[in-house]
């Protein structure tokens, strides 16, 4: 069952993640977690803009002038 496997190893490596977060300063949980915001930020303004090129090379060749 490998779907039983995946998530076992996943709740594995979630309890070592939150034993190593719970052994930390709070500088440096909060560090980590601001890290995480950034990567976030910058994973949402990659993905709008990959929408948007892709919304715009939609719509240039319809309204191209050449006509086609």
């Amino acid at each position: 069952m490998p779907a039983d496997s995946a998530d076992t190893r996943r709740e594995e490596k979630n309890a070592r993640q939150r034993k190593r977060r719970a052994d930390m300063t709070d500088q440096q949980r909060e560090e980590i977690n601001r890290k995480q915001r950034e990567y976030r930020a910058r994973r949402k303004v990659a993905m709008q803009n990959i929408t948007t090129t892709s919304d715009v090379s939609q719509i240039v060749p319809a309204s191209s002038p050449t006509g086609e």
